[in-house]
């Protein structure tokens, strides 16, 4: 008998293909790191100063941290779709919460990568001393977390799943109302395998 791996076992084999994967590529973090970069530029010369203080710098730092989160976000998810990786999921014998899971850590160790390149950036375009920074470190981890745990992206991965082939529940609890339209197109596919076949 054929052992059901565990959500555990399964997170981890997902992120370690998706560091795998960014390692040989070099797509998510790279371009995040330029896009951070270039917003400071833009920034630098857009503000017309030399220093920032305050709720300007930590405004500017913040957002630049959150744009660039929303473009490895798009990478990590985008590339799953399109290869196929959520039918495969759903095809497994796993819990669809260890996709999630593992995409979620993965971005939280993109956005590490990505704030050692940008804080040092940040400072060097906008800090007089570096006294500011290891403040910083603790409100920066704060929202790495807030951005592993919001819920938009996975509010957006449901809907994406619920318009396409897939109907999955990341709580693996049925979900009210869609029941009949799953059971529907589920009689509707198999009439066309049907259809196929004989």
């Amino acid at each position: 008998m054929i052992r059901r791996p565990s959500t555990v076992d399964a997170l981890r084999a997902i992120l370690a293909k998706d560091l795998r994967v960014e390692l040989r590529t070099l797509q998510s973090v790279p371009a995040m790191a330029l896009f951070a970069v270039t917003t400071f530029v833009l920034f630098r010369y857009g503000l017309d100063r030399k220093s920032l203080s305050g709720g300007l710098a930590a405004g500017v730092l913040l957002a630049t941290i959150l744009f660039a989160a929303i473009l490895g976000v798009n990478r990590l998810f985008v590339a799953e779709r399109d290869e196929g990786g959520f039918d495969a999921i759903r095809l497994a014998p796993v819990d669809g919460t260890a996709l999630l899971g593992a995409k979620a850590t993965a971005l939280v160790i993109y956005l590490l990568l990505l704030e050692a390149i940008a804080v040092p950036a940040f400072a060097l375009f906008f800090l007089d001393t570096w006294s500011g920074i290891p403040p910083l470190i603790g409100v920066l981890l704060l929202a790495d977390v807030g951005l592993r745990l919001g819920g938009r992206r996975r509010l957006d991965l449901r809907r994406g799943l619920r318009r396409g082939r897939i109907s999955m529940n990341f709580t693996n609890r049925p979900r009210k109302g869609h029941q009949k339209a799953d059971q529907k197109q589920t009689r509707r596919r198999n009439r066309f395998h049907a259809h196929l076949v004989g």
